[in-house]
Protein backbone atom coordinates (compact mmCIF):
# COMPACT_ATOMS: atom_id res chain seq x y z
CA UNK A 1 0.00 0.00 0.00
CA UNK A 2 1.66 3.30 -1.12
CA UNK A 3 0.72 6.76 -0.10
CA UNK A 4 -1.81 7.41 -2.28
CA UNK A 5 -3.44 4.47 -1.73
CA UNK A 6 -6.23 6.12 0.69
CA UNK A 7 -7.33 8.73 -1.57
CA UNK A 8 -4.52 11.89 -0.82
CA UNK A 9 -0.93 12.54 -0.20
CA UNK A 10 0.64 13.22 3.34
CA UNK A 11 0.87 16.91 3.75
CA UNK A 12 4.91 17.34 4.05
CA UNK A 13 7.58 19.45 3.10
CA UNK A 14 6.88 23.05 2.21
CA UNK A 15 2.82 22.83 2.87
CA UNK A 16 3.44 21.32 6.45
CA UNK A 17 5.48 24.29 7.18
CA UNK A 18 2.77 26.93 5.90
CA UNK A 19 0.31 24.88 7.77
CA UNK A 20 2.32 24.74 11.06
CA UNK A 21 2.75 28.45 11.09
CA UNK A 22 -0.94 29.21 10.29
CA UNK A 23 -1.49 29.98 13.87
CA UNK A 24 1.51 32.36 14.43
CA UNK A 25 0.29 34.20 11.47
CA UNK A 26 -2.93 34.51 12.99
CA UNK A 27 -2.02 35.53 15.86
CA UNK A 28 -0.12 38.20 14.97
CA UNK A 29 -3.06 39.26 12.66
CA UNK A 30 -4.96 39.77 15.79
CA UNK A 31 -2.72 41.33 17.84
CA UNK A 32 -1.68 44.11 15.40
CA UNK A 33 -5.15 44.66 14.55
CA UNK A 34 -6.40 45.23 18.41
CA UNK A 35 -3.57 47.86 18.91
CA UNK A 36 -4.86 49.61 15.91
CA UNK A 37 -8.60 49.33 17.22
CA UNK A 38 -7.58 50.97 20.76
CA UNK A 39 -5.68 54.06 20.11
CA UNK A 40 -8.96 55.43 18.11
CA UNK A 41 -11.31 53.90 20.99
CA UNK A 42 -10.07 55.74 23.86
CA UNK A 43 -9.08 58.94 22.38
CA UNK A 44 -12.65 58.73 21.31
CA UNK A 45 -13.70 58.54 24.97
CA UNK A 46 -11.76 61.91 25.37
CA UNK A 47 -12.42 63.97 22.74
CA UNK A 48 -16.32 64.56 24.09
CA UNK A 49 -14.54 65.75 27.46
CA UNK A 50 -11.79 67.90 26.14
CA UNK A 51 -13.40 69.48 23.13
CA UNK A 52 -12.41 67.77 20.46
CA UNK A 53 -8.98 69.38 19.94
CA UNK A 54 -6.44 68.44 17.82
CA UNK A 55 -4.53 68.53 21.05
CA UNK A 56 -6.33 65.34 22.01
CA UNK A 57 -5.64 63.10 18.92
CA UNK A 58 -1.97 64.18 18.99
CA UNK A 59 -1.50 64.17 23.17
CA UNK A 60 -3.26 60.59 22.81
CA UNK A 61 -0.58 59.43 19.35
CA UNK A 62 2.61 60.13 21.52
CA UNK A 63 1.27 58.47 24.34
CA UNK A 64 0.62 55.72 22.38
CA UNK A 65 3.20 55.51 20.73
CA UNK A 66 5.31 55.61 23.82
CA UNK A 67 3.65 52.52 25.15
CA UNK A 68 4.13 50.71 21.83
CA UNK A 69 7.73 51.24 22.17
CA UNK A 70 7.42 50.48 26.45
CA UNK A 71 5.88 47.22 24.97
CA UNK A 72 8.99 46.32 22.70
CA UNK A 73 11.65 46.84 25.22
CA UNK A 74 9.01 44.49 27.00
CA UNK A 75 9.48 41.90 24.49
CA UNK A 76 12.77 42.51 23.88
CA UNK A 77 13.96 41.84 27.48
CA UNK A 78 11.64 39.19 28.08
CA UNK A 79 13.53 37.32 25.49
CA UNK A 80 17.00 37.97 26.13
CA UNK A 81 16.61 37.39 30.14
CA UNK A 82 13.95 35.04 30.22
CA UNK A 83 15.93 31.65 28.10
CA UNK A 84 13.16 29.07 29.30
CA UNK A 85 10.46 29.33 25.69
CA UNK A 86 7.96 27.85 28.18
CA UNK A 87 8.38 30.73 30.64
CA UNK A 88 8.09 33.67 28.50
CA UNK A 89 4.40 31.92 27.30
CA UNK A 90 3.43 31.80 30.67
CA UNK A 91 4.77 34.72 31.92
CA UNK A 92 3.03 36.79 29.19
CA UNK A 93 0.01 34.59 29.15
CA UNK A 94 -0.40 35.86 33.06
CA UNK A 95 0.13 39.05 31.79
CA UNK A 96 -2.13 39.44 28.89
CA UNK A 97 -4.63 38.06 31.11
CA UNK A 98 -4.39 41.03 33.69
CA UNK A 99 -3.76 43.40 31.19
CA UNK A 100 -7.54 41.97 29.41
CA UNK A 101 -9.33 42.45 33.39
CA UNK A 102 -7.78 45.81 33.41
CA UNK A 103 -8.65 46.98 30.41
CA UNK A 104 -10.67 50.41 31.21
CA UNK A 105 -14.52 50.63 29.74
CA UNK A 106 -14.56 54.25 30.55
CA UNK A 107 -12.03 56.98 31.73
CA UNK A 108 -10.93 56.60 35.39
CA UNK A 109 -11.93 59.75 37.99
CA UNK A 110 -8.70 59.56 39.21
CA UNK A 111 -8.15 62.85 38.10
CA UNK A 112 -10.94 64.42 38.48
CA UNK A 113 -12.00 66.71 35.55
CA UNK A 114 -9.88 67.82 33.23
CA UNK A 115 -8.15 71.01 33.37
CA UNK A 116 -9.25 73.87 30.52
CA UNK A 117 -5.73 75.32 31.10
CA UNK A 118 -3.49 72.20 30.85
CA UNK A 119 -5.77 69.39 29.14
CA UNK A 120 -2.86 67.84 27.93
CA UNK A 121 -1.26 66.96 31.34
CA UNK A 122 -4.59 65.76 32.70
CA UNK A 123 -4.94 63.26 29.08
CA UNK A 124 -1.52 62.51 29.75
CA UNK A 125 -1.97 61.11 33.80
CA UNK A 126 -5.06 59.77 32.85
CA UNK A 127 -3.75 57.74 29.82
CA UNK A 128 -0.84 56.36 31.97
CA UNK A 129 -2.83 55.08 34.81
CA UNK A 130 -6.07 53.42 32.52
CA UNK A 131 -4.90 52.46 29.21
CA UNK A 132 -0.98 52.17 28.66
CA UNK A 133 -0.12 49.32 30.96
CA UNK A 134 -2.31 46.98 29.23
CA UNK A 135 -1.49 48.75 25.83
CA UNK A 136 2.30 47.77 26.07
CA UNK A 137 1.33 44.36 27.12
CA UNK A 138 -0.68 43.76 24.28
CA UNK A 139 1.62 45.24 21.89
CA UNK A 140 4.17 42.95 22.99
CA UNK A 141 2.16 39.71 21.52
CA UNK A 142 3.25 40.52 18.03
CA UNK A 143 7.24 41.08 18.51
CA UNK A 144 7.04 38.29 20.94
CA UNK A 145 4.96 35.32 18.69
CA UNK A 146 7.41 36.49 15.84
CA UNK A 147 10.52 35.86 18.26
CA UNK A 148 9.50 32.03 19.41
CA UNK A 149 8.49 31.41 15.78
CA UNK A 150 11.50 32.16 14.85
CA UNK A 151 12.96 29.88 17.11
CA UNK A 152 11.44 27.27 15.64
CA UNK A 153 13.30 26.98 12.83
CA UNK A 154 11.04 27.65 9.85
Amino acid sequence: MNQFSAGRAPVSGPLQHRIAGAPFVVTVFLSAALVFLVQPMFARMATPLLGGSPNVWNVSLVCFQAALLAGYAYAHLLTHLVKSLSRQVMLHGALLVVAALVLPFELTGLFGDPDPARPALWLIGVFAVSIAPPFAIISATAPLIQAWYARTGR
